[in-house]
């Protein structure tokens, strides 16, 4: 509980005071850096809601939920910026592309929430719809993700559509079970392809959970 303590207050003391995280202390909030955090956090705050186990005080539990909610806000101002920059692109009658990898992150990150209602929400709504359209370019740790949105708000056939395209790249043996080896599944420096893979049994766990 005092490890777990210290960590949350050290990084309540590097968030921005309008919720973003910067690549080091007293620079600007930073887009992937605010994101990747959110995302951790939002994730070990469902596996322990799901499992029922935490090491975290109620005070500590506190904190981290008002840091989760001032960056969860920070990101909805930057994906709102990034849709009326589409939005402008249209107006001006120029082509316009599948929402970026950080705002499909950001789709993706209210899921995990209670619910979207208002700005966010119709943000969302805009989205969905240039998501649907431009997805043959994604690798599949992006059709994982738009899987997950897609089933999330509310269209379940989509999603499964989805699925089944991600499974096409899937190889396997006995020994070593299914994976994927494709240049679709996007390597890290230190992770190899484990957030693909991540995203992949999250992604068919919830659409197809009696998918064997």
């Amino acid at each position: 509980n005092v490890r777990c303590a210290s960590l949350v207050e050290q990084l309540a003391k590097r968030q921005t005071a309008d919720g973003a995280f910067s690549w080091m202390p007293q620079l600007p909030g930073n887009r992937m850096i605010t994101t990747q955090v959110t995302q951790t956090l939002l994730r070990l705050k469902q596996m322990t809601a799901t499992d029922g186990t935490t090491t975290m005080s109620r005070s500590t539990a506190n904190t981290a939920d008002r840091i989760l909610s001032k960056a969860m806000t920070s990101l909805d101002r930057m994906a709102a910026e990034e849709v009326s920059r589409i939005k402008e692109q249209q107006r001006r009658g120029e082509k316009v592309g599948a929402p970026d990898r950080l705002t499909l992150i950001w789709m993706y990150l209210h899921t995990l929430t209670d619910g979207v209602s208002g700005k966010v929400k119709k943000d969302i709504d805009y989205l969905l719809p240039l998501l649907k359209k431009h997805a043959a370019g994604q690798d599949i740790y992006e059709k994982a993700l738009t899987a997950i949105i897609f089933h999330r708000f509310g269209a379940p056939q989509v999603a499964s559509d989805y699925i089944r395209s991600m499974k096409e790249y899937l190889v396997g043996t006995p020994e070593m079970g299914l994976y994927y080896d494709s240049h679709k599944a996007g390597r890290t420096l230190s992770s190899y392809r484990i957030p693909t893979q991540v995203a992949a049994i999250e992604a068919i766990s919830l659409v197809a959970p009696d998918d064997k």
